[in-house]
Parts: C-alpha cells; sequence; structure tokens
C-alpha cells in the first residue's frame, strides 16, 4: 500500500512572506522606519519603531477626519528651518565675499534655494487654510460621441458677442455718394414701355398644331 506524501498547508507557509509584503508595502511603517534611522544620530537615542509607527498612524488617521493641524504644524516648522538655512548660507557667502568669490557664489545659490523652498512652503500652507476657489461647468456624456454643456448662460452670451458686430444690410462706399460695395446690389431702373420691335417670323413651323 503506498503512502501518501503530507502536504504542509500553504497558508503556514507564505504567512511570513505575505506579512513582511504588508509591512513594506504600509507607507506609514516604511516612513517610520527611515525617521527611527536618520533620528537616532539626531536625538542621541534609539527610536522605537513600534510606538513611531502608532504615532505616524493616529495622526494620519486625523488628517482623514479632516484634522490637518499636524501638516500644517510640520509645513511651519519647515518654513522656519529653511529660513534659518538661507539666513546662515547667506551669511557664508557675505563671509567669503572679498577673497573666495566662487565659494560665495556656491553658498549664495545654496541660500537662493532655501529661499525659494521656504517660499513654496508657506504657499502650501496658504493653499491648505484657504484653498483656491474653481469655477467649473456641468457636463453630460452621453453614449456615443456626443457631449452635453449645462452652460446655457454663457454659450447665450458668446453667441450675442459674436453676432454683435456683424450688421445684416448692404454695405456702401463712405465717401458722400451711394455707392453699393457688394455684389448683386440692384442697378439703375430703366424706363417702362420701351420702344422693341418685334420678332420676325423666320423659320417658322408650319405646323400650327405645335
Amino acid at each position: 500500500m503506498a503512502r501518501k506524501n503530507k502536504v504542509e498547508p500553504t497558508e503556514e507557509r507564505d504567512a511570513p512572506a505575505k506579512h513582511l509584503a504588508r509591512v513594506v508595502a504600509d507607507s506609514i511603517f516604511a516612513n517610520s522606519a527611515v525617521m527611527s534611522t536618520y533620528g537616532k544620530p539626531t536625538f542621541g537615542g534609539e527610536v522605537d519603531l513600534g510606538e513611531l509607527y502608532e504615532t505616524l498612524s493616529r495622526r494620519a488617521l486625523k488628517v482623514r477626519e479632516g484634522d490637518l493641524s499636524s501638516a500644517e504644524n510640520m509645513l511651519v516648522a519647515q518654513a522656519a528651518t529653511l529660513n534659518l538655512l538661507f539666513l546662515d548660507l547667506t551669511r557664508r557667502s557675505s563671509n567669503n565675499m572679498g577673497e573666495y568669490i566662487d565659494a560665495a557664489e556656491r553658498y549664495m545659490r545654496l541660500a537662493l534655494k532655501a529661499q525659494a523652498q521656504c517660499r513654496a512652503t508657506l504657499e502650501a500652507l496658504a493653499e491648505i487654510k484657504k484653498p483656491p476657489t474653481v469655477f467649473t461647468r456641468q457636463a453630460n456624456i452621453a453614449a456615443g460621441h456626443q457631449q452635453i454643456n449645462n452652460a446655457a448662460g454663457t454659450c447665450a452670451c458668446t453667441r450675442a458677442e459674436i453676432t454683435e458686430g456683424s450688421p445684416n444690410e448692404l454695405l456702401e462706399a463712405n465717401n458722400g455718394a451711394s455707392e453699393w460695395l457688394e455684389r448683386g446690389a440692384p442697378s439703375e431702373a430703366i424706363a417702362c414701355d420701351q420702344d422693341v420691335g418685334s420678332l420676325v417670323p423666320i423659320n417658322r413651323s408650319t405646323d400650327n398644331r405645335r
């Protein structure tokens, strides 16, 4: 009697791989790992990855609920840091201005880049606080190659603007004389009852019934 091979469940065998894939695909966890790596030398201590993940998850949940205070705080802090970089790089450029022109120019370029990033950060903060107003038109797309725009007022104004400057009358020369400038204008009237000779009976048919 043949012995059957024991087959292990694939779910238990693939569980670690699936768990690792979910962890890597989780953007909050990935950013937590990066923050933990860069935060260790900056703050001089080990940053707990689990606590960092929980903190970022709570902030992300508040953002989804409409509370953007954490994002606003981050942008304000980044703008202040970029402004500090701009001031420090400008000072370094000024110190090298007399003797080392190349170094002064490089520092000034970096300072202007920091200034531009600071301005972009403040613009992003302003858009979060007061989003720009967008005017849109409603459009209904029917089956096939057909589009219906529900902006009757705008179309009517456009049509009026197009037809307003096209007079429906004949053009005349602007020289004081009544001279028509368009083709097909009526010619000078002729007198009635003119003396016209009758037709000559040449090559007439001999059959009067026709």
